[in-house]
């Protein structure tokens, strides 16, 4: 088994937004004509669900803090100070917390998922296409 680094993590997270929209677009497509679609557009929306629940799956592991984190920067795609106001619009200005207490908090994230998988998930994570 290959070990997954930080930075594979990482990017597991990043394509969310991109397998997310072409799964809806494929399910737009064959929108009311489902019994049309051909086996091989069956298997790839299969393929998009399965890899939608797997990164969904890697939040599971992860405090509320880094949870919001991952979703809001990497997944969302917000830059640091909007991160911070949305951060601060959920828990208050009292929670408020610095741009690099929020890059540490993505970097403590993004380990723990890669330790956690390394450690416990038995299949090849290379292959997830």
């Amino acid at each position: 088994m290959a070990i997954l680094t930080e930075q594979e993590v990482k990017q597991l997270f990043l394509m969310r937004p991109e397998i997310e929209m072409e799964k809806r677009m494929r399910e737009a497509y064959w929108y009311r004509r489902a019994d049309e679609m051909p086996p091989s557009d069956r298997l790839r929306l299969e393929t998009l669900d399965r890899q939608l629940l797997m990164i969904d799956a890697l939040m599971a592991v992860l405090t509320r803090d880094e949870a919001f984190v991952v979703q809001t920067h990497l997944i969302e795609g917000l830059d640091w100070s909007r991160v911070i106001l949305e951060y601060n619009k959920r828990w208050g200005s009292d929670m408020e917390k610095t741009i690099r207490a929020m890059q540490i908090c993505l970097r403590k994230a993004l380990q723990k998922v890669a330790i956690t998988i390394n450690k416990r998930i038995d299949f090849e994570w290379h292959n997830f296409k």
